[in-house]
């Protein structure tokens, strides 16, 4: 089935085909998410591409051997022997070890944030979620599975004989001269063991707040704010909305060899140096409420509490703000505001809330269009309306190209919603102001909205329409809101 594929594409993107099944190709590649490849290839075979991790060192050689044989295709397929079982000492040359350490590698390329080791009939299915997308990536051979997943599980420390229940665990991974942390989270299933690596790379911190997507007034805002000597600062928004990359950013930003910072985290998901990290451990007593206690016994200038969860937890981090400590921490709320209505249902009293709140950032993550193939187009009657445009304004839209593998997008960025408690902001919690009256008097003084956050990022270009639209909706007056 060599003959498939011609010698310039398997040379230029390191491919081999090994075996037809039906109306399947099975590939191997060095890149199996090069989605442009697979597809091209699919529209020349007519046959639906089945990717497999393989090394380039042996892809080449193969190839090498391939290529300088006759022509004759029969010639050609003898010598190769591109078979199913040839393939399989490709992958049996390559460990275990290496087998994983390419899985994350790749995962690391590709800027994902989390990696997914599936077990099906098949084999180990393997799954990046990339820009908050999960793209299948390639299927390992059944016989590789257990192999692979012991690898896995001896990196993160975890039990090799337990596979009933369900482990956590820490992979620290070197790679290219720096540190990345990987949190490992095993679940039993029917056809064996699930793993999900949760990816955290320490480059995203370390690149400032600039890169997280603030406009140019919120982020001069948030960094005066951050300075601040005391108060609560606190960051909003859903799981995968990029709050724990914006709180050690913030932490990053105002660390000095003059304060002395203690983290509580659950799970410790970045190394911060000149910083006292502290892991939460119910299993020996260390809770964020008991664990916050022992802190404020630390002389500590700034603490940051990886999330307010319950009634102590809050009553405490509110008496540490009231008492000389800068805190930072996050909520599960769906805008900046409503983190004063969280407070309170969490027993905190209004007057304590407008004495010791800094500000919220509330915020969402939207993929970024890649700018090797977006283009312009004609908004269709709804996005008009909703996002003000003039008649023939233009849009710009998502596309596909190799570059961008196919997705239309490369990276993220952030929707940021400032909410900061200003004299008047405090005087109206305290006379017991509702949400909306407190949001409005927000927005008079300057806080732009999530919704106009990323109104902004569609029409400068930054994100498309259909993006925003997976992260906002239409209220009954056809207005922006929060989803």
């Amino acid at each position: 089935m060599v003959h498939l594929v011609p010698d310039n594409l398997m040379q230029t993107h390191f491919l081999l085909p090994f075996r037809r099944k039906g109306k399947k190709l099975h590939l191997a590649m060095s890149d199996p998410r090069n989605s442009a490849v697979i597809k091209k290839i699919e529209m020349m075979t007519r046959l639906e591409v089945v990717p497999y991790f393989a090394d380039r060192r042996e892809i080449m050689k193969r190839l090498d051997e391939y290529i300088v044989l006759p022509v004759s295709g029969s010639d050609r397929i003898k010598a190769l022997q591109a078979d199913e079982a040839s393939f399989r000492e490709l992958l049996e040359s390559d460990s275990a070890v290496k087998m994983v350490n390419r899985i994350i590698e790749g995962a690391i390329n590709t800027h994902a944030t989390d990696v997914h080791i599936e077990p099906s009939e098949k084999g180990l299915r393997i799954r990046y979620r990339i820009d908050g997308m999960l793209y299948d990536i390639a299927t390992i051979p059944r016989d590789m599975g257990i192999p692979t997943v012991s690898r896995v599980k001896v990196l993160a420390g975890m039990d090799l004989t337990e596979r009933r229940r369900a482990q956590d665990g820490h992979i620290g991974f070197d790679y290219e001269n720096h540190r990345v942390n990987l949190r490992a989270a095993t679940l039993p299933t029917h056809l064996g063991e699930k793993i999900v690596l949760r990816i955290h790379d320490e480059k995203a911190v370390l690149r400032g707040l600039g890169f997280l997507g603030f406009n140019d007034g919120d982020l001069v805002r948030f960094k005066q704010l951050i300075h601040h000597p005391h108060g609560m600062i606190l960051v909003t928004g859903p799981i995968g909305s990029g709050k724990t990359t914006t709180l050690y950013t913030a932490v990053s930003e105002i660390n000095h060899h003059t304060r002395n910072i203690v983290t509580l985290e659950d799970p410790i998901e970045y190394q911060l140096p000149g910083i006292n990290q502290v892991q939460v451990d119910p299993k020996i007593g260390i809770t964020f409420a008991s664990g916050l206690r022992s802190i404020l016994r630390q002389d500590a200038n700034i603490l940051l509490v990886g999330e307010i969860r319950d009634p102590e937890t809050a009553a405490t981090a509110v008496r540490a703000a009231n008492t000389g400590h800068l805190l930072l921490s996050s909520m599960h709320t769906n805008n900046a505001v409503s983190a004063v209505t969280a407070l309170q249902h969490l027993g905190v009293p209004r007057f304590q809330i407008a004495t010791s709140l800094v500000c919220v950032v509330a915020q969402r993550l939207v993929r970024v269009l890649c700018t090797e193939c977006r283009r312009q187009a004609e908004p269709r009657p709804l996005a008009k309306r909703i996002l003000g445009l003039q008649p023939g304004e233009k849009i710009w839209e998502a596309v596909g190209c190799a570059a961008c593998f196919g997705t239309g997008y490369n990276g993220r960025t952030g929707l940021f919603e400032l909410f900061r408690v200003s004299e008047k902001v405090e005087d109206a919690l305290i006379n017991g102001e509702d949400e909306k009256q407190i949001s409005r008097l927000a927005a008079e003084e300057g806080m732009v909205r999530l919704s106009e956050s990323g109104r902004r990022k569609v029409l400068d270009g930054v994100t498309s329409y259909d993006e925003l639209s997976r992260i906002v909706v239409l209220d009954e007056n056809g207005i922006l809101c929060e989803k």
